[in-house]
């Protein structure tokens, strides 16, 4: 399978859903090649398995990376060719090819999240998804998305016309495991004597950062002990962090910069909560937790938001602490019941691995789309 993916492949923080998946369909058999855009960070680490296009300006990166597409569905004879809706402009020739018997690739679309409701988005991002729904409808052999909800989301552009099949963000046992040792960051951090919150991932004021915040500064006056770390980086990272010298937070706030998958365990173990604290959009309700997922497996309780993602995955858990609104208050009645509750939270967090080992572990994921990608390309594996 030639996976083209829009995520920065040799970036930290951001390739965790296509290592996990590559590397769970390659123990079950399917070879994957991973092809995306460089950032000029380290390589992938899964050997033979990357395309990295370099950034060489726009257009010569664009030409670029058609170049490395048509050479790979040229030369290395894939059975499946897997991509995302921004990326509908190199999928079009090639798949239209692959409908007409000329290509031997069948082509597939990966639907992770609809578009955010953020203003800073362009009107040709919102076109180019309606327009890729369009496509996949008439010429793409299948479409892979992450919920049930965003599959029932996108029932009017298919219909019962394709089959499409449900992959949701899972977590690496292996790697998220309490067990394992873990380098102690509270020191090196100077947080040692104090009750930590755990945010990682992109830092945007669409996902109820800049509300967090906010309580944070509320929390601050009640319990002076308690700390929030952001680890990760985004398009609001210098907006949020003016917000939190505003507010007084340099004590309180801390953030620290991406740290590649393999890293971000030991900052987990660190916390004492974790928290997602994404608002109630309906981007945010058909979506996929990965980082709730990560928290769970290493046995932490966790402070969410009362969406219907949330509640899919943890129901009434008693290691959950909801957040039933996204604001300043909300947010903060939520953290102070964590501080007030930590005990029997961590107690109830005990069983939280277990819930996650069920059928949210990347290898559990990959069975059932392996089993599509092989009807898909009538029984072949490569």
């Amino acid at each position: 399978m030639l996976w083209l993916t829009i995520a920065p492949l040799d970036a930290p923080g951001f390739r965790s859903t296509q290592i996990g998946m590559a590397e769970a369909l390659e123990r079950l058999g399917i070879t994957v090649r991973l092809m995306g855009k460089s950032m000029g960070g380290q390589a992938l680490p899964v050997k033979g398995t990357t395309t990295l296009v370099p950034r060489k300006g726009r257009l010569a990166t664009e030409l670029s990376y058609h170049y490395a597409l048509w050479k790979l569905l040229l030369g290395k004879g894939f059975d499946i060719a897997m991509f995302e809706p921004p990326q509908l402009r190199f999928a079009i020739v090639p798949a239209l090819l692959s409908r007409l018997g000329i290509l031997r690739a069948r082509f597939v679309m990966d639907v992770r999240t609809p578009p955010v409701d953020d203003s800073r988005k362009s009107l040709a991002e919102l076109i180019n998804y309606r327009l890729s729904m369009k496509f996949a409808k008439y010429f793409l052999s299948g479409v892979t998305v992450i919920t049930e909800a965003l599959k029932e989301d996108l029932r009017p552009f298919f219909g019962d016309k394709l089959p499409v099949a449900v992959w949701g963000s899972a977590v690496d046992e292996r790697l998220f495991n309490p067990s394992r040792p873990q380098y102690s960051l509270k020191k090196e951090l100077g947080l040692e004597s104090r009750f930590i919150f755990f945010y990682h991932g992109s830092l945007s004021m669409q996902r109820g950062l800049k509300e967090l915040l906010y309580a944070m500064e509320k929390l601050k006056a009640s319990h002076p002990d308690a700390a929030l770390v952001l680890l990760g980086g985004g398009i609001d990272e210098e907006g949020l962090k003016a917000l939190a010298k505003d507010l007084g937070l340099s004590e309180t706030v801390y953030f620290l910069k991406p740290v590649d998958n393999n890293a971000v365990p030991a900052y987990i173990a660190m916390a004492d909560v974790g928290v997602v604290p994404l608002p109630d959009d309906r981007c945010w309700q058909v979506s996929s937790p990965l980082k709730l997922f990560e928290y769970l497996a290493m046995q932490k309780p966790v402070l969410v938001s009362d969406i219907i993602a949330h509640r899919a995955v943890l129901g009434d858990a008693p290691y959950a602490v909801y957040a039933r609104h996204i604001t300043p208050e909300g947010l903060y009645g939520a953290l102070k019941a964590c501080i007030e509750k930590i005990s029997f939270l961590n107690k109830s967090a005990l069983t939280a691995r277990g819930h996650v080992l069920k059928n949210q572990t990347w290898l559990s994921r990959a069975e059932a789309l392996s089993s599509y990608l092989r009807m898909i390309s009538g029984g072949r594996g490569k």
